[in-house]
């Protein structure tokens, strides 16, 4: 038994690099989870990131007999003018059909007929697609007038 309590004196000039190693791995591993956590947070934000954006959309009724503006908050990118004209509660709207056969027949007392009907245009320009087909980026500006179809 006494043989392994004996001091080693070869060992000893050992002994500091041995805490060393240990000190090194320990660290190592501290080094290893920033590291595990730093390539994490890119994916966080990433997330943060991915979310749709939403915003406002103002409405602009120009046409017929009841004109107005109003707001639509929190609409979500690449929502249609159909979603959001079916989901304004500030005037009256009677939408035909849906997705790329919608058509808006109404827009408070006024109703499509046969020569004149309801075009709208998003920030400034005219559509080139139906209500159903056309997708909002907020903020935007829905103006709709009434006329002729030509």
């Amino acid at each position: 038994m006494r043989s392994y309590l004996r001091f080693n004196s070869q060992a000893l000039p050992w002994l500091p690099f041995c805490l060393l190693g240990v000190f090194v791995v320990g660290c190592g591993r501290i080094e290893q989870a920033t590291l595990d956590e730093s390539i994490s947070r890119p994916a966080e934000t990433q997330a943060v990131a991915d979310e749709p954006v939403s915003g406002p959309v103002m409405v602009e009724i120009l046409g017929g007999t009841d004109q107005r503006s109003f707001e639509v908050p929190d609409v979500v990118a690449g929502t249609t003018v159909e979603e959001i004209m079916r989901r304004q509660t500030e005037i009256d709207v009677l939408i035909e059909g849906s997705g790329s056969t919608a058509f808006v027949d109404r827009i408070g007392n006024v109703n499509t007929s046969a020569t004149e009907g309801w075009l709208f245009s998003v920030n400034g320009e005219f559509a080139t697609q139906g209500v159903g087909s056309t997708p909002i980026e907020p903020p935007a500006t829905i103006s709709w007038s009434f006329g002729g179809m030509d």
